[in-house]
């Protein structure tokens, strides 16, 4: 069975009805601020995949390949924050209708702390696996024809041989393959 509602409603009623809904519909997207800028670094560069999140919630978007975002914003008083990896975290007030042009600054820390461990990063002492580094004043002195030789014997657990005996051939690193217990 089907409820015809034009038939409980004048054409008149049927108008007002129809210009309320889209009040509504309207004033609900009214709400909403499209925010777009560029992420670029001290240098000038656009920078691809930075985070730009709205500060003290879970909405956000990371910029494209030329470092442009877009991002729909409920508050007129709403900050972004705009961070990325190896680069100081920046907090920017949000302006309507004007792109945003944001320069990220490198972030310079005691890098002897701090581990890159896929996209984020931790304290050295945090980690529970093996950390292994090699300074580059060890290597200064070495004749090797490439990175992978002159690191041969120098990290515990990767093995690091050449293809074959040439001396312009590449090398194969493996970490923790057949060296390892389950190798």
């Amino acid at each position: 069975m089907f409820l015809n509602l034009t038939s409980c409603f004048s054409p008149g009623k049927r108008v007002i009805l129809s210009l309320l809904f889209l009040s509504f519909y309207l004033f609900s997207f009214a709400q909403q601020k499209l925010v777009s800028g560029s992420v670029v670094n001290e240098k000038g560069a656009p920078m691809q995949g930075v985070s730009v999140m709205i500060k003290g919630t879970q909405t956000g978007t990371v910029t494209n390949t030329q470092g442009n975002f877009t991002l729909n914003v409920d508050d007129d008083n709403s900050v972004l924050v705009v961070s990325n990896t190896g680069f100081a975290p920046q907090e920017i007030p949000v302006v309507r209708n004007q792109p945003l042009k944001i320069v990220l600054a490198p972030e310079y820390s005691s890098l002897n702390d701090v581990v890159v461990v896929g996209y984020n990063t931790q304290r050295r002492g945090d980690l529970t696996g093996s950390v292994a580094s090699v300074k580059a004043k060890d290597l200064v002195n070495l004749p090797p024809s490439s990175l992978a030789t002159a690191l041969q014997g120098r990290i515990p657990g990767a093995y690091i041989s050449q293809v074959d005996g040439n001396p312009n051939s590449t090398s194969s690193i493996i970490i923790r393959g057949p060296l390892s217990i389950n190798g």
